[in-house]
Order: C-alpha cells, then sequence, then structure tokens
C-alpha cells in the first residue's frame, strides 16, 4: 500500500524553467478548461451511448472507497483511475480480481505493475466480461451472447519531485449477438502531490477514441480527485479520497469519496459513498438495504507481501455486486532504497602510510 514518498521539502512543485514541464503543463490546462468551459450538447441526456463496459471500476480497494482513485494512487489502479499514479508506483504488482455481479455475469480483471525507475512506472491490465447465453425475444428467434474486453496499457513519469503526467492506450473488443467491433481509446492524467505526499490532487480525461460499427461515440469522461494519507512511518494507515467525474455530451454528473483505515497494519476497513444524477435518488429508503445504491464498503487483509480485498457494492434493485481482489508485491521497494541511500554514512578507509627513507 506504501508509494514512493521522495520528495524534498522546500521545493517548488512545477520548475518554471523547464522548458518540457511548461509544454506539458499548458496542454493539459488547456485540455481540461476548454472541457470545463463547454456546454452541454445533449441538456437532460442521461442515455448510454456505446463502450459502456469501460465504465467499470473493477478493483475491490476502490470500489469499497466509493469508486474514488483519480486522486489517492495505489498500486495498479491508476490504470482504471489516472494513469499519471503510475509514476509513483514503489514495487512490482500483479492483481487478480472476480467481479460477480448481478444474473451472473462473468468479469474477470488482471493487472501488472512494474516501476521502471525513479519517478517512473508502466502498468498493463486487461477486462474481460461474459454476459452469457440469453433469450431476447421470448423463443421466437436463438439465444444471443454478449462478450468485451479492454486490453490497457500505460505509462506515468515524473517531472521534479511533486508533479507527474501519464498516458494510456486502450484496445477494445465488443461481441453483440455475433457483430463484433473493434476499437481504441486514450486516457491522459496530472497528478501533484503536497506536503511530503500526504495531499494529492488529479487530473483526468478519459475514454478519447472509438469502436468500430456505430455511430455513437465512447462515454468520454473528465474527472478531478483530491486524494489524503496518513502514514506510521513508511505504512500509510489512514486514506481519504473524493472523486468528481463528468461524461462529455451528456448531463451525467458522478461524484464519489471513501475512507480507508487499517487495524494492526494488517486488516483493511473501507466505506465509501456513490453520487449519480441519473439515479432517482428521491426513493431511497434507508429501511430497505436494497435499494442503498449510494453507499459501498469493504475490507481486507494483507500480510506481508500478499493481500486479499473484498468489496460489497449495491445495485439497487438489480442486486449487489461483489469483488474480491488479491494481489502480491514483490522485489524491492524504491522508497526503502532511497532512504537507506540518504542515511548512508560514508567512512574514509584510507590509510595514510608514512615516508619512508630506504637508505637510512
Amino acid at each position: 500500500m506504501f508509494l514512493n514518498k521522495c520528495s524534498i521539502k522546500g521545493e517548488s512543485v512545477v520548475d518554471s524553467n523547464d522548458p518540457k514541464q511548461s509544454i506539458i503543463i499548458k496542454i493539459i490546462a488547456v485540455l481540461f478548461v476548454c472541457f470545463f468551459m463547454q456546454k452541454t450538447l445533449a441538456a437532460g441526456n442521461f442515455g448510454t451511448g456505446t463502450g459502456e463496459f469501460l465504465k467499470i471500476k473493477p478493483e475491490a480497494v476502490q470500489a469499497g472507497m466509493g469508486e474514488s482513485g483519480t486522486g489517492l494512487p495505489d498500486g495498479t489502479n491508476p490504470l482504471i483511475f489516472n494513469p499519471a499514479g503510475l509514476a509513483l508506483l514503489d514495487r512490482p504488482e500483479i492483481s487478480a480480481t472476480g467481479i460477480f455481479w448481478f444474473n451472473n455475469i462473468n468479469m474477470q480483471h488482471l493487472s501488472f505493475g512494474l516501476p521502471l525507475n525513479r519517478g517512473a512506472g508502466f502498468g498493463i491490465s486487461l477486462l474481460y466480461i461474459d454476459f452469457g447465453s440469453f433469450d431476447s425475444t421470448g423463443g421466437t428467434a436463438p439465444s444471443v451472447s454478449v462478450k468485451d474486453a479492454v486490453l490497457t496499457a500505460g505509462f506515468g513519469k515524473s517531472f521534479g519531485n511533486n508533479f507527474s503526467f501519464g498516458v494510456s492506450a486502450k484496445g477494445l473488443y465488443e461481441d453483440f449477438a455475433g457483430q463484433s467491433g473493434m476499437g481504441v481509446s486514450f486516457d491522459a492524467g496530472a497528478m501533484i502531490s503536497l506536503l511530503e505526499n500526504k495531499i494529492y490532487a488529479g487530473l483526468s480525461a478519459k475514454n478519447l477514441g472509438f469502436l468500430s460499427g456505430t455511430n455513437d461515440m465512447l462515454p468520454v469522461e473528465f474527472g478531478a480527485g483530491l486524494g489524503f494519507r496518513l502514514y506510521e512511518g513508511s505504512f500509510d494507515v489512514f486514506s481519504a479520497a473524493i472523486d468528481f467525474s463528468k461524461t462529455a455530451n451528456t448531463d451525467n454528473i458522478f461524484a464519489g469519496a471513501g475512507l480507508e483505515y487499517f487495524l494492526f497494519r494488517s486488516v483493511a476497513l473501507r466505506l465509501g459513498v456513490k453520487y449519480n444524477n441519473a439515479l432517482d435518488l428521491g426513493k431511497v429508503s434507508f429501511s430497505d438495504v436494497t435499494k442503498l445504491t449510494v453507499l459501498t464498503g469493504g475490507l481486507g487483509i494483507h500480510i506481508g507481501d500478499f493481500g486479499v480485498d473484498y468489496a460489497f457494492t449495491p445495485m439497487g434493485d438489480l442486486g449487489a455486486v461483489h469483488r474480491i481482489s488479491a494481489n502480491i508485491k514483490f522485489g524491492q521497494s524504491s522508497y526503502e532504497q532511497w532512504l537507506a541511500e540518504q542515511n548512508a554514512q560514508f567512512v574514509q578507509k584510507a590509510i595514510e602510510v608514512p615516508k619512508v627513507n630506504v637508505e637510512q
């Protein structure tokens, strides 16, 4: 759970004299200013387009925290929320998640993250969805099946001690009733860390691409998030996150927030809340647990380099979704290696040999 905390007090967040960093910051600023200033093209539109499976947040940790992760990097989750967080990978990590959706919909997610060097990281993931076969016509036609897959590869890089930027590319596959389509999509994100990586702020632009066989646009999403971490030594015992996102060309707005607390550095407790203005929240009854679509929860057991996490996310009358993730970390910690280098004491070993007059 620990991230690279190699920031140095007193240094500025960005270096205004670095031309490459200045260009990147300008591009990001223009991208997000243009988005937030635009008016929605379809007022009152909460409909769906194509590639809706791109909205799924598969990993259990963030699902239990209200699906918030744009401003709180953790392991391989930047592949889903904000690729800039890959720059803060501390150790190689492998994660596998089984998602138990309603109506026996089958979903699996595999991910791998690798820190390339201090301040850079790479990740790759695969999400596979099989809706199974079902009869949509009451027996007048053969059963149909639906399958989706997303293959993601991302890279993040730090510039200075507090600013990071990342991009990811996705290969998309969709098979609906025998009609298949392929596509590509891109994500981009930026992240700033403050107060020795205790506070994070992130921005993301996701699902910029297309899917063949349809004129519908992908669910282009722009998001912003804040994160906070409290450490005991090198272990983050408490985390909090809040996310906001907007789907382009619709009035769909999402907000999520969550908390995570570790007991004895091994038992994780998580609680989250979600808001989606497409839902009729006025009918929510807190006496009926099946309608608590706004609350999420989860827990985890982490022992050494191995961890198992569970998340529970109600989906109203559709039922509940359960996620179980297992992850393992291996290799040497980048932060611990950096800390050892900082604390190393160099002692002069040379022995001064006196001059000797051989003739005497």
